[in-house]
């Protein structure tokens, strides 16, 4: 009987070591409320992270970015298995507003104010420590925000924390709402660029006839290119 436990034992705690990775969970709202709402999945293994939409309508993956360690400054944005490469140059520090305290749901929290880029807005985000075991999801890119930068400058004022609350300023804007977060076992191969392809040329045209993307997915491309046009202009103009 003893050997039988041991081994057991031995099996569920292999088990338990073997999930390397973990899996957060937000549900993504407009602001105005709409029928239009999201969940959003983050898989994240040793720095990696992938940020997944999914429409709860009808299920769909309508659109995934893949933020990579070893490229921490690259955005890797996908529509079905193909990719666009976006420089992602956010400020080496964010910069953090304390605005006070305020209660979500069953969690403690500190309402902050956030700014990730030199020329961006600031987002509103609501932090907490009271989630269990939640510096060990510090690792993970989250939308914009990389939770290790996060905390980084939260410590200039004696503080740390996890996002379950995200309010983004816009017409519409969003509220991101967090659901769940879980060890996971994930595969290395899950964040490997070698069996995408990415796209050098992505007209609307040519992307429809290879059935690349829908119009509400090719209207976001355009809407992410603008954004990174825009802040390749002000880089210039700064510079000289």
């Amino acid at each position: 009987m003893k050997k039988i436990f041991t081994l057991v034992f031995g099996l569920l705690t292999s088990i338990y070591f073997a999930q390397d990775g973990f899996h957060l969970k937000y549900n993504v709202d407009n602001m105005p409320l709409d029928s239009n709402r999201q969940t959003l999945n983050v898989y994240s293994k040793n720095g990696n992270s992938i940020n997944e939409f999914i429409k709860i309508s009808d299920g769909v993956v309508w659109y995934k970015s893949l933020k990579l360690k070893k490229h921490s400054n690259t955005d890797y944005k996908y529509f079905g298995d193909d990719y666009i490469k976006i420089d992602d140059n956010q400020l080496k520090k964010y910069l953090v507003e304390i605005i006070g305290t305020e209660k979500i749901g069953n969690y403690n929290c500190t309402k902050i104010s956030v700014q990730t880029y030199e020329k961006g807005g600031k987002t509103l985000v609501w932090v907490t420590n009271e989630i269990k075991d939640f510096q060990k999801y510090l690792t993970a890119d989250v939308q914009v925000f990389n939770l290790n930068k996060l905390n980084d400058a939260l410590k200039t004022f004696n503080l740390n924390g996890f996002p379950i609350r995200i309010e983004y300023s816009g017409n519409p804007g969003q509220v991101y709402t967090f659901i769940k977060a879980e060890f996971i076992n994930i595969d290395d191969s899950f964040f490997n660029l070698d069996n995408s392809k990415k796209l050098e040329g992505h007209s609307s045209d040519y992307l429809k006839r290879k059935d690349k993307v829908t119009d509400e997915q090719y209207k976001q491309m355009k809407i992410e290119e603008e954004k990174a046009r825009k802040e390749m202009e002000e880089k210039m103009k700064n510079e000289k």
